[in-house]
């Protein structure tokens, strides 16, 4: 059964002021969207008429062509694609990669980014759906909105605490796995899955745990948008909740009424700062997307990539 932690509500002020952002960014999407189908729709006509007389003038040898080669530019994309992926496989996601691999894969990903298919990805649909974590150039953890907030909230810290817990998560073989960003931009929401092993021993006694389990920690955040042409490439966010699910029950039944808590963290942070202070808007940008490919960026220029997950 799940147990939620109860905090006070934010301000009635800071809740409007959300929901008029994002009705607006909904808005501009709206129109966005309406601009690029007529646009579809008269490209669709033209291309139609050029059509028809290219069907009348075709020669015998453009008739019995039976196979086309793509585009050079969509060629250079999938050879680019292709290798970044198989990089990023071979570096364990990022996590293994040496100081060689790492500057050989922001040359690959800024050469991908120059090659971005799709204007005003933040306003696309091609965002929605299911991604899942391929390779990052920080701690994988780091896909999650929680920890923009809280990184955002700490400042010059924040570098100090992404090591330590990462050194913490990694003790006695502990670590994190698959990463998955769920993006909804009709909802407004943006939410991260993290699975992560955690393991309890006693240092310099032995190596080997004494005991382990895996759960994982579901972050949701509010999209609230933003104004001017800068939301064209950037999704702006506020956190809302934090979700702690233990996945392997059998391991530590003690804990199991954890199991599912909802912590509000947007409240939390409220209650912490104190004087009504809202947590802070944090930002993702997505310098590349396709189908099947996003390439997004946190404020410090951390690299996240992303592989969507097909069903």
């Amino acid at each position: 059964m799940s147990n939620t932690i109860k905090f006070s509500s934010f301000s009635s002020v800071t809740a409007s002021s959300n929901r008029q952002s994002r009705l607006k960014w909904k808005q501009q999407r709206a129109v966005v969207r309406a601009s690029t189908n007529k646009n579809d729709d008269d490209d669709a006509s033209k291309n139609g008429e050029e059509e028809d007389n290219n069907q009348a003038t075709t020669t015998r040898a453009t008739r019995t062509t039976t196979q086309r080669q793509p585009p050079l530019f969509d060629a250079q994309i999938l050879q680019l694609k292709s290798n970044i992926y198989a990089l990023a496989a071979t570096t364990s996601r990022g996590a293994e990669a040496s100081a060689d691999e790492k500057e050989k894969m922001q040359k690959k990903i800024s050469e991908l980014n120059r090659l971005n298919p799709t204007p005003m990805p933040a306003r696309s649909e091609l965002i929605n759906g299911r991604w899942e974590l391929v390779y990052t150039d920080t701690y994988a953890f780091r896909a999650s909105p929680f920890f923009w907030q809280l990184g955002k909230a700490l400042n010059e810290n924040a570098n100090l605490f992404y090591d330590a817990h990462a050194h913490q998560t990694s003790l006695f073989g502990g670590g994190v796995g698959r990463v998955i960003q769920d993006i909804d931009t009709n909802d407004m929401t943006l939410t991260s899955d993290c699975i992560v092993k955690a393991s309890v021993g006693i240092p310099f006694v032995g190596f080997a745990p004494i005991f382990s389990g895996f759960g994982s920690v579901i972050s949701k955040a509010n999209i609230i948008g933003g104004g001017g042409e800068e939301a064209n490439d950037k999704l702006y966010c506020v956190m809302e909740s934090t979700t702690i699910r233990q996945d392997d029950t059998e391991v530590i039944p003690a804990l199991n009424f954890l199991n599912n808590t909802v912590v509000p963290v947007g409240e939390v942070f409220e209650n912490i700062v104190g004087g009504g202070t809202p947590p802070p808007t944090v930002e993702m940008k997505i310098s590349y997307l396709d189908e099947e490919t996003r390439v997004s960026s946190l404020e410090d220029g951390s690299i996240l990539l992303f592989k969507r997950v097909v069903a």
